[in-house]
């Protein structure tokens, strides 16, 4: 959290002692979840979704904390973004990893994201998919657009449009776009020139 989110966060703390009601608490816990969100790079549509925080509260945080008006547009609608990169498809399936193994102990939609997000960026090495597509690709499962699948080859589970449920494991495809299926071995010519035929090393149709 940033230095003025944590200035932000203790003044609304603070504002109310420990005996408050718990009508009080629990709504600064909802600003402070908006304040973690508005710092995770989440737009103002979305944190009043997930905390329920008031859209002119949010909006005032937004500006505090940024020093600029939330961007304009609602959460994506459609998995186009996704499916147009295997790599983006390999992500989503990490991070739905990530929701399934944080539904147990996180009960908050808003803390959720938060635990998700968070444990997404410090575990790959190049995060491609921001808040807003973190939660929508958890979103795209939970309506039933995308589902859960087992590949047999690698045991590896992964997600996939309904209609497009006989596609492989998108680590796989990545990974023997590099490699001879038969052998392992690297394909040094890959993508250069004219495509290969032949592994170099085993000789077999690749």
């Amino acid at each position: 959290m940033s230095g003025s989110s944590k200035g932000y966060a203790h003044q609304v703390f603070n504002r109310n002692t420990l005996a408050a009601p718990k009508s009080v608490i629990a709504r600064i816990q909802s600003e402070l979840d908006a304040i973690r969100l508005i710092d995770l790079g989440a737009r103002a549509t979305l944190v009043c979704q997930l905390t329920g925080v008031d859209k002119k509260i949010v909006r005032r945080l937004y500006r505090q904390l940024t020093g600029a008006s939330s961007a304009p547009g609602l959460t994506p609608f459609t998995d186009a973004w996704y499916i147009q990169d295997n790599r983006l498809m390999l992500h989503a399936s990490v991070v739905w990893k990530l929701y399934r193994q944080t539904t147990a102990f996180v009960h908050s939609a808003a803390r959720q994201l938060i635990a998700v997000y968070q444990a997404y960026v410090s575990l790959v090495k190049t995060p491609l998919l921001d808040i807003t597509r973190v939660h929508f690709a958890t979103r795209l499962v939970t309506t039933q657009s995308w589902q859960e699948r087992v590949f047999p080859e690698c045991r590896t589970n992964y997600l996939a449009p309904v209609e497009r449920l006989e596609l492989p494991c998108y680590g796989c495809i990545l990974y023997f776009d590099q490699r001879c299926r038969h052998c392992q071995s690297i394909l040094h010519n890959k993508g250069r020139g004219r495509p290969l035929k032949h592994c170099q090393s085993c000789g077999l149709i690749l």
